[in-house]
């Protein structure tokens, strides 16, 4: 926190002098002592942005003075490390402060700074990218586990014949491995199948254990009711509703 409060009181060092030959009204001047004293005695970066906010007054009172905008720039440009979006303001700042001194002899710099303050935004929009997907993807797990839960256990299909079941059963090993089981019980002939599977965009896929027949996808339609899909080198069977027994 220190270093950061060294640094900035450092970058505005020269402009304090400088804004004082803007013949500013006494309105921007009030606004332009306020925000120095703020700067002095700043404990944290947030408090910039009531610094900001008496330059952003103070332009208001006297949008003549370039040194004002160059001010705002620089609290723009930290604040844009928290709050990226603010990048953009934070250039719009610099040009306006060239556009009203066109002749500064820091222009140089200035059309730099802005060069790098894009860079800035690029890179920090990136970030953004890759936070938003990692918080969905946490969020995808964490729905795909409450799905999960509600899956787990028997599952009836309601249309069989007389004296046949059609079952599937769903559970959880206890290092995690989803395991499915689909049996079909008839008078003469019993057979059940062994399925692993994983959770992926809200439901469940499931892979046979032996190298024959098609893989199943099971989607949660309520608490009660379960869509099961056969999938075939043929194609997608349609949705056969299973009741949780």
């Amino acid at each position: 926190m220190q270093k950061f409060i060294l640094l900035f009181v450092s970058l505005f060092s020269f402009l304090n002098v400088i804004a004082q030959n803007c013949n500013l009204n006494d309105e921007a001047k009030r606004h332009m002592l306020k925000a120095e004293g703020m700067r002095e005695t700043m404990q944290t970066s947030d408090d910039m942005q009531l610094v900001a906010n008496e330059y952003e007054q103070a332009a208001q009172a006297a949008p003549y003075c370039p040194d004002i905008y160059y001010n705002l720039g620089l609290c723009y440009e930290e604040l844009g490390k928290k709050q990226p979006q603010l990048f953009d303001k934070a250039i719009a700042c610099y040009q306006k402060y060239l556009q009203l001194n066109p002749t500064a002899e820091n222009k140089s710099g200035v059309e730099d700074l802005i060069v790098k303050i894009e860079g800035k935004k690029e890179m920090a929009q990136r970030q953004q990218l890759q936070i938003n997907k990692e918080e969905r993807q946490k969020q995808e797990e964490v729905e795909n586990e409450q799905i999960l839960t509600k899956l787990i256990g028997d599952w009836i299909y309601p249309n069989s014949s007389p004296g046949n079941i059609d079952k599937w059963t769903i559970t959880l090993t206890d290092n995690g491995v989803i395991k499915a089981y689909h049996s079909m019980l008839q008078p003469s002939f019993n057979s059940t199948d062994v399925f692993y599977g994983e959770m992926r965009n809200k439901k469940l896929y499931l892979k046979p254990q032996k190298e024959y027949g098609g893989e199943a996808i099971i989607e949660l339609v309520d608490i009660t009711r379960a869509g099961f899909y056969y999938v075939y080198p043929s194609g997608t069977s349609n949705q056969i509703i299973f009741i949780r027994k």
